[in-house]
């Protein structure tokens, strides 16, 4: 279908890991094998991340870089250190997705799946902030 020159999707996964992840992954996985697509899953390294399933040859994935939370207070709910790990990483992620724009013919889209109000602020952010040439919905 898309022979000489695949959509590629960017899949970012919520920091929170491995029940998060593992749905994106098969979304990734049936995007290439039922639609032709290629597509990079991204991940936190900061947050734990199962055994990835074996994924087809078009499916690649990245970590962004550990974060460092050593500022943040021993007893920070889980929110706060997600949402610190997901702004502290925007810079990687910026360079990241850029690369990935360069070394693809073309990117369509990519996506985070925003859990709750405060995450779906700071996508809000992403979103706004994001200056590659993808297209940030």
């Amino acid at each position: 279908m898309f022979a000489a020159n695949p959509p590629h999707v960017v899949l970012l996964a919520c920091p929170a890991g491995g029940g998060h992840i593992l749905p994106m992954v098969e979304l990734g996985r049936r995007l290439a094998e039922h639609h032709s697509f290629t597509a990079t899953i991204i991940t936190y390294s900061n947050m734990s991340v199962p055994a990835l399933p074996d994924l087809p040859a078009s499916v690649t994935t990245a970590a962004l870089p550990a974060v460092p939370l050593d500022d943040l207070p021993a007893d920070a709910r889980i929110e706060t250190c997600m949402l610190t790990v997901v702004r502290r990483a925007m810079p990687h992620l910026r360079a990241l997705l850029a690369s990935t724009s360069a070394s693809t013919a073309a990117t369509t889209s990519w996506r985070s799946w925003p859990t709750c109000s405060a995450r779906r602020r700071s996508w809000s952010r992403l979103s706004s902030a994001c200056r590659a040439p993808t297209s940030c919905s």
